[in-house]
């Protein structure tokens, strides 16, 4: 007789969550779970609520009505934020930091101790391919580069689920294939969860899993067919 199959963890889990600004529903009624290890292309035109999406996920906006819950994440990723990382569209990298010192930043607010989150920067950017460039200044980057030293500060605390907001928007194509190609293979060596949203259907399709946003409402798979993406 087998042993019976452990189930994958649930990290997030929605019922009906919905976000307003003012009077406007940016997501609503949107029902969903992400597992650990899954990656997941959340795909809509700008404006369609994908940001106000994955902000939720994140736990960095409270929700008005229904509940999302994190199970999988201590109950709520406030409580260590580590646990879920974002890549936003911008690096955002401090211009007064070097990249080793961007990366190790998020580790060393979360308590870690200095000789760790050293360790853990430089094996990050060495993973995103870029540990050649730790002792350089944001402003000697290129747009692929510094989105790199994003994904790696994104990863070096080896969080439970990565959450990337049109990460490739400003970078042309074989750079932000490569971008997400690192996203991907990071999460999956970090074993973590990955969130993208994306208004490129080109990135979308690295995705086996693919989500859609549309005014606000939320398609699990499949999309709808009759949406047509913006180029």
């Amino acid at each position: 007789m087998t042993a019976p199959q452990q189930m994958t963890p649930t990290l997030v889990a929605a019922a009906r969550a919905e976000c307003r600004f003012g009077s406007l529903r940016a997501v609503r009624d949107a029902t969903f779970a992400i597992r650990a290890g899954q990656q997941i292309a959340v795909t809509g035109v700008s404006g369609s609520g994908k940001s106000t999406l994955l902000h939720l996920i994140a736990g960095l906006l409270p929700v008005a009505a229904g509940s999302i819950t994190w199970p999988g994440l201590l109950g709520d990723p406030r409580l260590d934020r580590t646990l879920i990382t974002v890549v936003f569209q911008q690096p955002s990298l401090l211009e007064s930091l070097t990249v080793v010192q961007n990366v190790q930043l998020p580790l060393l607010l979360a308590g870690h101790a200095e000789p760790q989150a050293a360790r853990a920067a430089e094996a990050a950017l060495a993973m995103v391919g870029i540990g050649d460039l730790r002792d350089r200044m944001p402003g000697e980057l290129s747009g692929g580069q510094a989105q790199r030293a994003a994904v790696a500060r994104a990863i070096a605390a080896r969080p439970r689920l990565i959450v990337a907001d049109e990460p490739t928007g400003h970078l042309d194509h074989d750079i932000a294939r490569h971008v997400i190609g690192t996203l991907q293979q990071a999460a999956r060596s970090a074993g973590a969860a990955l969130v993208v949203a994306t208004h490129d259907p080109a990135v979308a399709g690295a995705f086996a899993r693919r989500w859609h946003m549309r005014d606000g409402d939320l398609f699990t798979e499949p999309a709808p067919t009759t949406v047509q993406e913006a180029p």
